[in-house]
């Protein structure tokens, strides 16, 4: 985590009426607004201000809280969308808070615009017979590129860049989510292929994690209702998959809960964003 960094502005405007109208946080918990409310001050130093980079022991320590409490803010984060949340398999972690990342982005292009108009002028004043000189010729067709953003939709979301498929974090999760489920025993070429596939498509591991406590309530694919039952290779084939976001494996089951139908629509809403 960066060290103060002398900015000019030691103090952030502080708008409390968005933050009492917020309803995706007024649906989290007070440990996860806390954390939130924290991530924010340290992002406000941050050199890329909006962004928070570090492990996620790193935030547990700057945050005083608890594994637990850590995987409920992200979990909040992924399921009200209050915040950009990126988790490798190595503990690393990116958080952004869109505001204040515009901001930044806006501030920092601004800067960089007013450097280019001043070298500019005064590799004018440096042509002493009226002419332009080589060097402002080349500025001119040639400026440097801008130090932000990373690529974004049309809706300014904040694409985060392609990451490898972390496989044994996602067998991980497998695992602990769905204990009934087979085991799986090695991670061959092709179950390693299609996680690779599919991971392009949801590159979250809160996302996987939903996904699988989805899976888990359906009583067909837990071998609840018959002797057959799912397994990672069948959850991670792309038409199967499909079938399960479109709520194919709960519909005989009298209705789903609300905790389900809370999952399946982040798990719709996360898709709908990418």
């Amino acid at each position: 985590m960066a060290k103060y960094s002398g900015s000019k502005a030691p103090s952030f405007p502080w708008y409390y009426r968005d933050w009492l109208a917020d309803s995706a946080l007024r649906k989290c918990s007070a440990a996860t607004r806390g954390i939130w409310m924290d991530v924010l001050c340290y992002m406000w130093d941050e050199p890329i201000r909006g962004k928070w980079e570090g492990s996620e022991d790193d935030l547990m320590r700057a945050c005083a809280c608890t594994r637990n409490e850590l995987e409920e803010f992200f979990s909040s984060c992924f399921r009200h969308v209050f915040a950009e949340v990126s988790r490798n398999g190595n503990g690393h972690v990116t958080i952004i808070n869109r505001r204040l990342y515009r901001a930044e982005k806006a501030r920092n292009s601004n800067k960089l615009r007013v450097q280019q108009y001043r070298i500019r002028k005064n590799v004018m004043l440096l042509s002493h017979d009226g002419t332009p000189s080589l060097l402002f010729l080349l500025l001119f067709l040639y400026p440097p590129p801008l130090p932000y953003p990373p690529p974004s939709d049309k809706r300014g979301t904040i694409v985060p860049l392609s990451s490898p498929c972390p496989v044994d974090e996602i067998v991980r999760l497998y695992h602990e989510t769905l204990p009934r489920l087979p085991k799986v025993r090695s991670v061959g070429k092709k179950l390693k292929a299609r996680l690779g596939a599919r991971w392009k498509e949801y590159s979250d591991l809160a996302w996987w994690k939903e996904y699988f406590m989805f899976v888990a309530e359906s009583r067909f694919l837990t071998g609840q209702k018959t002797d057959w039952m799912a397994n990672l290779f069948w959850l991670t084939g792309p038409e199967n998959l499909e079938k399960v976001l479109n709520n194919t494996y709960h519909r005989d089951q009298g209705g789903i809960s609300r905790y389900t139908a809370q999952n399946l629509e982040a798990l719709r809403r996360w898709k709908e964003m990418k």
